[in-house]
């Protein structure tokens, strides 16, 4: 099965278009503080990704999801050394992002 899984390429789900959030100005200094926090290491508490907030420490592996009219349940795997990595990197651009926008408003 491990084989099979690491072939599969799911196409891109489509996402809503909206205004970009920043003027030039605004947008250097978010790629700035990107560079910054994504270099240091360092993870924003409040988005779940710290080893505070981890339950005991450990991403979760797998997440249960309800989907349908039959109410059917799937246990969707999350692969910590694929999916952690992504959910840092996440946090770290939104405390970013947010972070630029509250100056800015």
């Amino acid at each position: 099965m491990k084989g099979i899984d690491a072939n599969i390429r799911h196409e891109a789900v489509p996402v809503p278009s909206g205004p970009f959030p920043f003027d030039q100005e605004a947008l250097v200094l978010f790629e700035r503080g990107f560079k910054l926090i994504t270099e240091s290491g360092d993870l924003p508490s409040g988005y779940g990704v710290t080893l505070v907030e981890l339950d005991e420490g450990r991403f979760d592996e797998e997440e249960h999801i309800t989907v349908g009219l039959n109410k059917k349940g799937y246990s969707i795997v999350l692969p910590s050394q694929i999916w952690k990595p992504r959910t840092e990197l996440w946090a770290q651009g939104l405390f970013a992002m947010t972070t630029i926008l509250s100056l800015s408003h």
